[in-house]
């Protein structure tokens, strides 16, 4: 029997056609399955030029390896394969209004490829993978529940503009930011997550960071902190790292730092301390340097004073009692320079009553005499 088939058929029904005949002609015009069946081919039905339609998704090298069994024409509305795949497009299958699955992760590139190519298509896919740049810049391509992996170093900042994009998961490895940004979202500091600072921290932030990032690598070049801080936890110290002092820090502080930050800066504007460790051996202590200022903290004879100013140049210079001899007290007869302001005095030999009278004269402070 001839049989002439007037719709697309699947290849399943002309296989029964085919049986039902026996040995007579089935004729048809068009064929309508699934990739996965006319790929198989089964009873060699796609070929000749008959036009071909293809229902549900197909890869793009289903599509080449279909059109490869006809001259005919081949139609299909949907195509699933791999971001890579998709993108590169190399037999041009992707066209306006075909829609898009992608398999897999996808960068921002990837998808402004695909997209430009199916037009007005459909175009799904569930996860990004690209860099905090490339994300933020294409932020537009992040919507849904679309879940985002950032491969690179992100600030904050990045990954909050990410993350309002989505309600899918934001996943990264780097965090690398200021010490305050980090500290104002450590809900993005969990346990693994690489952290690098970019600037100055205290102690109490490394504290905190490095307990959020458990075993997480924890990077910094700068602790800045109070004197009392520092010294008390030169752990965080170690590795040449430059560390800052932000308030008057004694020399005994200042060695244990500087031994505990190996080759690294050590900075710090004041320097407050006993005459006796500011002058060890009577000579300037090495960490009195030129713009430094130095409080002494004890009572500091006039040579002292003048020992100190010349070590450490433009920075200032104050005490709270001044304690030498008359000599030096009254050079040339008149009262040094040094005794000013509220500068107690003590004197320490026998002086005249005319000595002290012109010392105390260029004090407000109180003035003692050595019995």
């Amino acid at each position: 029997t001839y049989v002439s088939v007037t719709d697309a058929a699947s290849l399943a029904q002309l296989g029964a056609i085919d049986t039902a005949n026996g040995g007579g002609t089935v004729a048809y015009t068009s064929l309508l399955d699934s990739a996965a069946n006319l790929l198989a081919n089964s009873g060699g039905y796609v070929t000749g030029a008959v036009p071909v339609s293809v229902t549900g998704t197909a890869s793009l090298a289903n599509l080449a390896a279909i059109d490869l069994l006809t001259t005919g024409s081949l139609t299909y509305r949907s195509i699933t394969d791999s971001a890579a795949t998709l993108a590169l497009n190399s037999d041009g299958y992707i066209q306006s209004g075909t829609n898009v699955t992608v398999t897999g992760t996808a960068t921002v590139a990837q998808i402004a490829s695909i997209d430009g190519a199916n037009g007005a298509g459909d175009l799904s896919y569930s996860t990004l993978r690209d860099t905090n740049a490339n994300l933020t810049a294409g932020v537009t391509r992040i919507t849904g529940a679309v879940n985002v992996s950032v491969t690179d170093a992100a600030a904050i900042a990045a990954l909050t503009t990410i993350d309002d994009a989505t309600t899918g998961t934001v996943t990264v490895t780097d965090l690398q930011d200021t010490t305050a940004h980090l500290i104002a979202a450590t809900s993005w500091v969990t346990s693994g997550v690489n952290v690098t600072l970019t600037d100055a921290a205290a102690i109490a932030d490394l504290v905190i960071l490095d307990g959020a990032n458990g075993s997480g690598a924890f990077s910094y070049g700068t602790v800045s902190d109070t004197a009392a801080a520092l010294a008390g936890a030169t752990s965080w110290l170690a590795g040449n790292t430059a560390v800052s002092v932000t308030d008057a820090v004694t020399i005994a502080q200042l060695g244990t730092i500087d031994a505990a930050n190996g080759s690294g800066s050590l900075t710090y504007s004041t320097l407050s301390d006993s005459a006796a460790h500011l002058l060890p051996g009577g000579l300037a202590s090495t960490y009195i340097v030129s713009a430094v200022a130095v409080s002494v903290t004890d009572a500091v004879t006039i040579a002292q004073v003048e020992t100190i100013d010349t070590a450490n140049g433009p920075g200032a210079v104050s005490f709270g009692i001044l304690s030498d001899t008359v000599a030096h007290l009254l050079p040339s007869g008149s009262a040094s320079t040094r005794i000013s302001g509220s500068v107690a005095v003590s004197v320490t030999d026998a002086a005249t009553v005319a000595q002290l009278g012109t010392i105390d004269a260029a004090t407000t402070g109180s003035l003692t005499v050595a019995v």
